[in-house]
């Protein structure tokens, strides 16, 4: 009766376990729902799939199944198969370029007035006036080609952008009321003079190269992740100038009266690169959202690094007197870190039976400089007394570097074949 009782029991136990294995096999078959664009495998390293496990949502059944090699760890997150193994990048650039407190003046808004006894005097009471950066275009150029080896791709691209600032202000000179231009050599005394007008201009030249290696691949069949490593290097160069006139007629005899200042400064380097980008795939029909890293340390030189600074003033009627200024620094070696970021929301599909991919991505794009720019500063003259006297200005014997960053729309299109 005991034997014929652990009989039964055997064969119900033999029963269950063919079910739940015939149920685990198909769900290793199709681990997971994804979009054509999506391949995972369980096959050991170096065997060939048939056909992808992940089920292929609207695939056409014309099309036979492609012969993806995907690996049982990290398996290939491209969809395309096979044909020429060469992909394109395409980019629109919509940025906007800015140095760190790039300020041009000061506008004295209130009268000045001594203080007293009874009551409280007006020294400097006013706004700061910048450059207004403009949003510009610029492109982004890439050619890709993946190899046959472990899925690795290697992408070689330029990016070109032109940065451009400008600003022009005016002010009333009436009761000590104007404008002081940060950028100009002056006489600090009791006698200091204000300036009915002041411009400044900023122009931006951007040129990059970046060659990297890297590899595409799947953790799962909603993320993919590719890592990468390479260089980057090219010219960054800068120049930017502001003039001042129109001073208080009261003031302007003997000192400046009008005067500009010019900076130069260029700069080229290169570096090591390593780099993230990260895919986060839900299933909306080829809709992802997307966010990619990287960061170099370029290390270069700064040539060309000038200020000029010109200045006239009349003494007495007709009397004029001008003067020019220039100091240029020697070729320097700098290391300059940039980091790199982009996240935004994008769109791609295979077609022709998996041999075309095409891809569409918008995102905001960071870059951001540390420690590139070189800016020589003028002087600042004191007087030790009250009688205004006529100074030649001349630019600082030193420089200081500020940060750099470019930021704004980017626009990407890709096709893989």
């Amino acid at each position: 009766m005991l034997r014929k009782y652990f009989m039964r029991l055997r064969i119900v136990a033999l029963m269950a376990s063919s079910l739940y294995g015939a149920q685990n096999e198909e769900m290793q078959a199709q681990p997971c729902l994804s979009s054509p664009s999506r391949t995972m495998a369980s096959q050991p390293r170096g065997q060939v799939n048939s056909a992808p496990p992940c089920k292929q949502l609207g695939a056409d059944p014309s099309c036979p199944s492609g012969s993806v090699y995907n690996y049982s760890i990290t398996p290939p997150a491209r969809c395309t198969v096979g044909n020429y193994d060469l992909f394109l990048t395409a980019d629109f650039l919509w940025w906007k370029g800015a140095e760190d407190d790039f300020s041009l003046g000061f506008v004295q808004t209130v009268d000045f007035a001594t203080s007293t006894t009874t009551a409280h005097g007006v020294d400097a009471y006013g706004d700061i006036v910048s450059l207004d950066y403009k949003w510009m275009p610029g492109f982004r150029a890439g050619l890709g080609f993946l190899t046959s080896y472990d899925s690795w791709d290697v992408l070689l691209s330029y990016t070109w952008y032109q940065g451009h600032a400008s600003k022009s202000f005016s002010s009333s000179t009436n009761g000590g009321l104007g404008i002081e231009n940060f950028w100009q050599s002056k006489v600090v005394s009791a006698a200091d003079q204000q300036y009915g007008s002041s411009q400044g201009s900023w122009k931006l030249q951007y040129n990059m190269f970046d060659l990297e290696m890297g590899r595409d691949f799947l953790v799962s069949c909603g993320l993919s992740l590719r890592p990468s490593l390479g260089v980057e290097g090219g010219w960054v160069n800068r120049i930017w100038s502001t003039s001042w006139g129109d001073a208080d007629p009261a003031s302007a005899s003997g000192l400046v009266a009008n005067g500009s200042y010019v900076n130069q400064s260029n700069y080229w380097g290169a570096g090591p690169k390593l780099g993230l980008n990260t895919t986060w795939k839900p299933d909306w029909q080829g809709f992802h959202f997307f966010g990619n890293f990287g960061g170099s340390i370029l290390s270069g030189k700064v040539f060309k690094n000038s200020a000029t600074i010109t200045s006239s003033s009349t003494l007495a009627a007709p009397t004029l007197l001008s003067s020019e200024s220039k100091i240029q620094h020697k070729d320097v070696w700098k290391m300059v870190p940039h980091l790199q970021y982009i996240a935004g929301l994008g769109w791609g599909k295979c077609f022709n039976c998996n041999k075309v991919y095409m891809g569409l991505r918008v995102g905001y794009e960071v870059n951001y400089f540390w420690n590139i720019p070189q800016t020589i500063y003028p002087v600042v003259i004191f007087s030790l007394d009250d009688v205004p006297n006529f100074v030649v200005g001349s630019p600082n014997r030193s420089n200081r570097s500020r940060s750099l960053g470019l930021s704004g729309l980017t626009v990407d299109a890709k096709i893989e074949f």
